[in-house]
């Protein structure tokens, strides 16, 4: 994995020039393909972390890592990732037609399994988390940190899944965003079937799988 060092000048004009923040780090383009992100809190020893990164970047071929950590002094303090221009967050994706939606969230799903199928457990599995674009294209992002977490066990999956599941179904129906309640799928005539399973929280992507293909073969989705 590549190295960046920078110093006093370059960290004042980044904290200076912020795209976004967030209670664990700042973003700031570093030039114009890659943005940088600076952690607030740039004490934790994150070697670990991104040497799981780079090998896991050798086989995982969906996702893409951050491929340059950034020091100031001794300290890691950032990385560099790739900046995605013209795309936009998961939560605009509800503005879409029926059919694009859920072929975007399908691509989600087969990113988020060939992870998980690595021993890589993508935890904060959020909408403001992915990013997609007008090609129907899907990028996870925040996977440099907590947000992923390397296990040979499978204890991380059931997170993983509820977490995507939240996500898709909040797409799908904003409403369900406000609510968090399963329940409200039957005023849009969902199938039972679905209903019961994503109530009682049996989540799977071959469930998921078959919500998608449903929502993607039924006509346009009415609300009662």
């Amino acid at each position: 994995m590549e190295k960046v060092h920078i110093n006093y000048i370059d960290l004042s004009k980044f904290l200076s020039n912020q795209l976004a923040s967030g209670s664990k780090s700042i973003i700031s383009m570093y030039d114009e393909n890659r943005i940088i992100k600076i952690y607030n809190d740039y004490t934790i020893d994150r070697s670990t972390n991104f040497k799981v990164l780079n090998e896991a970047s050798r086989v995982i071929t969906k996702t893409h890592f951050p491929k340059t950590v950034v020091y100031y002094n001794k300290f890691i303090i950032g990385c560099l990732m790739k900046y995605y221009k013209n795309y936009y967050h998961l939560n605009y994706l509800s503005n879409y037609q029926q059919y694009f939606i859920a072929s975007s969230l399908n691509l989600l799903i087969e990113k988020v399994k060939e992870l998980t199928n690595n021993d890589l457990y993508p935890v904060d599995i959020y909408y403001e988390n992915i990013l997609f674009n007008n090609d129907g294209n899907v990028e996870i992002i925040d996977l440099d940190d907590d947000g992923l977490v390397y296990s040979k066990t499978n204890e991380h999956l059931n997170t993983v899944l509820t977490n995507l599941t939240g996500t898709i179904i909040e797409v799908l129906f904003p409403a369900f965003a406000m609510s968090g309640d399963y329940e409200i799928l039957k005023h849009y005539q969902i199938e039972k079937t679905f209903i019961d399973c994503f109530y009682k929280s049996i989540f799977s992507y071959e469930l998921l799988e078959e919500f998608l293909t449903y929502i993607k073969t039924t006509k346009k989705i009415k609300k009662q």
